[in-house]
């Protein structure tokens, strides 16, 4: 795999949206005439340092997968790993009995296991397997074996 691919959740601009209704919304509490108090100030910051996170950090979610390795930007962990370091990648199913969602894990020499859960794809009570996440599972050992084939990284 020679160009870098960017793996990214439609569930991103969801949170985008979320984040830029919250970021509005506090605007609004912090322009208003009504806003004297402490109480109101507090709730204010409750709307805009959520939102002001969601609305810097959704664009960016995501998975980057080229030769060296993969980059995963999370809506709160960031974390580069070299192919040499990645043992797999599968999909696991994570949640509870209610909401249920399958997202690509990526398990490392070591033994250390870094759920991918920005590219999550969520399933409800359904148990079928996620098209889209098994597509990016497949992307993902694609340019893992490609970096083998190419001697940058140890099978």
């Amino acid at each position: 795999m020679e160009r870098a691919v960017f793996l990214r959740s439609p569930w991103s601009w969801l949170i985008f949206a979320v984040g830029l209704l919250m970021c509005l919304t506090g605007s609004a509490g912090a322009f208003s005439e009504d806003t004297d108090s402490v109480d109101d100030w507090i709730m204010v910051a409750m709307f805009l340092i959520p939102g002001g996170w969601a609305l810097v950090a959704a664009p960016f979610a995501g998975v980057r997968v080229d030769g060296n390795g993969l980059r995963y930007r999370g809506m709160a962990k960031w974390t580069t790993l070299p192919w040499s370091e990645i043992d797999s990648v599968e999909a696991e199913v994570i949640g509870g009995s209610s909401l249920v969602a399958e997202a690509p894990c990526v398990r490392t020499r070591d033994g250390r296991t870094l759920s991918l859960a920005v590219l999550a794809g969520y399933q409800g009570m359904r148990t079928e397997a996620n098209a889209r996440v098994r597509a990016q599972v497949l992307t993902v050992r694609r340019a893992r074996a490609s970096a083998h084939a190419r001697g940058a990284a140890a099978p």
